[in-house]
């Protein structure tokens, strides 16, 4: 085996050439920069390495395990057994227009051991082309072969990405996502354990949430164009638990699981309307809370359609709560379907529900008039609440009292 050096501005990176294998391995406690073309996969065992202006990686796919990704975090030597495992993580930042590539049958980005990827400004990676057992193909831009939590604290994989820092290809990968400003995915994301925080960017995709795991959405901004469900890489995934607390942001297409969905939604767009049906699995009671934010669906589709199979058990109860929000504002299309174990309360007031419409006025003070079914398995309590018109607040009452003055001055005066 021939030994080979390269040496950069901050440290060395040990090449391994072979005929049978090459790859640049990146270790120790220090920070490679590369402001160079490497054309070669990279292996970052336990260290950092800063991708900036002028810099890129271009994979080489030799078909080793270490040229997975054109990126991979693993180890240098023999992979130590569990459970003694290093506890440092490794590092990946992109700035500039830094670029990382794969090659053909190659992902941009491959996660084997704890590390954090950290992209911001026009940084960008690129999977290769992978191919389906049917003969068709996707570009797989991070992706990974363990599990991880979902907090940030604790999770093995973390990605970051802020400014216009973009993902071209599909990202798969349980652990802790940030987005901020303009970021952009350009793929479905999927994940059997995800904890994702968008205050801006965009998912050009799916997020496909599942295989038995927790997950936690934060939509504080943002967009997710492909809507959330359950297809992954290799089709529909086992149901998961997913918590989502949207805020402001968007979601296209529609929200649909098999699963369990805890949604406090308070503000934003959801476009394609909520399904949630269990009947595959009787996994999980859901609970929606709406106090704000914007349903809409196509003319034919329904905004809610909710199905919770029998709890075995006969504990568990699904439930929607509505305080405020705007229903079908653009569309309503059916309107809303129940059936299984939900229970419906309403809060409002001038209530009407007759001939399958329900028509009044949510606390917030925004109308609906919508469809609202029960299907044939409905086992549940609907409920409207009355709460009043709610009361003018003093700066409402001393607003009107300086115009209705100001008008009859007015009119005095003439």
């Amino acid at each position: 085996m021939n030994w080979r050096v390269h040496f950069t501005l901050a440290a060395t990176a040990l090449v391994l050439a072979c005929p049978t294998q090459a790859v640049t391995v990146f270790e120790g406690d220090t920070t490679h920069v590369i402001d160079y073309t490497l054309t070669d996969s990279a292996l970052v065992s336990y260290s950092r390495v800063h991708v900036r202006r002028g810099g890129q990686i271009v994979g080489v796919n030799d078909g080793t395990p270490s040229s997975r990704g054109a990126v991979t975090f693993g180890w240098a030597g023999a992979v130590p057994s569990s459970p003694i495992l290093p506890t440092s993580r490794s590092t990946l930042e992109m700035s500039g227009n830094a670029r990382v590539s794969g090659d053909d049958n190659q992902r941009g980005v491959w996660f084997q051991t704890d590390a954090d990827i950290r992209m911001r400004d026009d940084a960008t990676i690129t999977g290769g082309q992978m191919l389906r057992p049917d003969g068709t193909s996707f570009l797989s831009g991070i992706s990974m072969d363990r599990g991880s939590s979902y907090l940030e604290d604790n999770a093995a994989h973390r990605l970051y990405m802020d400014g216009r820092a973009t993902v071209n290809g599909q990202v798969f990968m349980d652990g802790f996502v940030r987005m901020t400003g303009n970021s952009v995915i350009n793929g479905n994301f999927g994940s059997g354990s995800l904890g994702l925080e968008m205050y801006g960017g965009t998912i050009n995709g799916q997020l496909a949430l599942g295989s038995l795991g927790y997950h936690t959405v934060l939509l504080d901004g943002g967009s997710i164009l492909g809507g959330l469900g359950h297809n992954g890489p290799g089709g529909p995934m086992p149901p998961s638990l997913v918590h989502l607390d949207m805020r402001s942001g968007f979601i296209g297409t529609r929200i649909n699981t098999r699963g369990s969905l805890d949604a406090d939604i308070r503000g934003g767009t959801i476009e394609g309307g909520i399904r949630i049906d269990t009947s595959d699995w009787g996994y999980g009671a859901s609970h929606l809370l709406f106090s704000g934010g914007s349903l809409n669906t196509s003319s034919d589709g329904w905004l809610l359609d909710l199905f919770y199979a029998e709890d075995p058990f006969g504990t568990l109860i699904s439930t929607l709560d509505i305080w405020g929000g705007q229903f079908g504002h653009t569309e309503a299309g059916q309107g809303f379907r129940l059936d299984g174990w939900y229970d419906f309360n309403i809060y409002g007031w001038d209530w009407t529900y007759s001939n399958n419409r329900l028509s009044g006025y949510l606390s917030d003070g925004n109308r609906i008039d919508v469809g609202l079914t029960f299907g044939p398995n409905w086992r549940g309590l609907f409920t409207m609440h009355d709460v009043g018109v709610p009361e003018p607040g003093p700066l409402l009452l001393f607003v009107f009292g300086i115009t209705a003055l100001g008008l009859r001055r007015k009119l005095v005066s003439h």
